[in-house]
């Protein structure tokens, strides 16, 4: 007989009660080991896994992301035990021969395990999970030359909720602007490379457009490419959300 264990939110701090269900890491009727991570919680504090308190099958999911729990409320169940995780039965013995003979399976489609912060730059690039390599874990690198950004065909603007945890850094970060002095700094860059193109392609493109080849489309061109890496630059915090462009 097998036995269910609940999983609950864990103690977040001295002043924190409430917090926001994160990312599920595994899905129902994935198999999970003792204390691998199974579900993020999220609070104004910090983001913190809540890993397995033993070895099975994550049953069920009682709370969906993005859902607001208490310190101490079950938000899912594992069924316990290694019978759990026997669900395919053996072969026949007279199938043996057959299934040296065929390929070897490959492995189930599932959810793409990512790290925190990998999950975070898909949710803001509007990366599925699926666009990533399966099999193994997406770093921020694959996020940026390996998964195709999907072209937008609604509005040109996309609200994400922001996490408690993010909400408390935006509120802090105001607060700062309010009370610290405001300074400027400067950075250098080498712009050797930029001169001899324009060096190079400037008279061409004097002759072709009747007017000199600037700085500023340059300028507009870095600026074009790093926002398509980095869109969260160009993002703005409009109430609890932030709004991608």
């Amino acid at each position: 007989m097998t036995m269910s264990t609940p999983l609950k939110v864990p103690p977040l701090g001295e002043s924190v009660s409430q917090a926001t269900v994160g990312a599920w890491l595994k899905q129902e009727g994935e198999a999970v080991a003792l204390d691998e991570p199974v579900v993020e919680i999220e609070s104004e504090k910090a983001t913190v896994t809540v890993p397995a308190a033993v070895a099975g099958v994550l049953r069920r999911q009682l709370r969906k992301t993005g859902e607001t729990v208490a310190v101490g409320e079950v938000v899912g169940e594992i069924e316990e035990g290694a019978a759990a995780l026997e669900r395919t039965p053996a072969p026949p013995p007279g199938d043996l021969l057959a299934s040296k003979a065929a390929p070897l399976p490959q492995p189930a489609a599932g959810p793409i395990r990512a790290s925190p912060s990998a999950r975070r730059r898909m949710a803001e690039q509007g990366i599925a999970p699926a666009a990533v390599v399966a099999g193994r874990a997406p770093g921020n690198e694959d996020l940026l030359r390996g998964a195709p950004t999907p072209t937008p065909t609604g509005p040109r603007e996309r609200v994400v909720p922001m996490t408690p945890l993010r909400r408390t850094v935006a509120r802090r970060l105001v607060e700062a602007q309010a009370a610290a002095a405001i300074l400027t700094t400067f950075n250098e860059v080498d712009m050797s490379s930029v001169l001899a193109l324009r060096q190079r392609h400037g008279p061409a493109f004097l002759e072709k457009h009747g007017v000199k080849l600037g700085f500023m489309s340059l300028f507009v061109k870095a600026a074009v490419e790093g926002l398509r890496a980095f869109p969260a630059v160009n993002a703005e915090v409009r109430g609890d959300a932030t709004v991608y462009k």
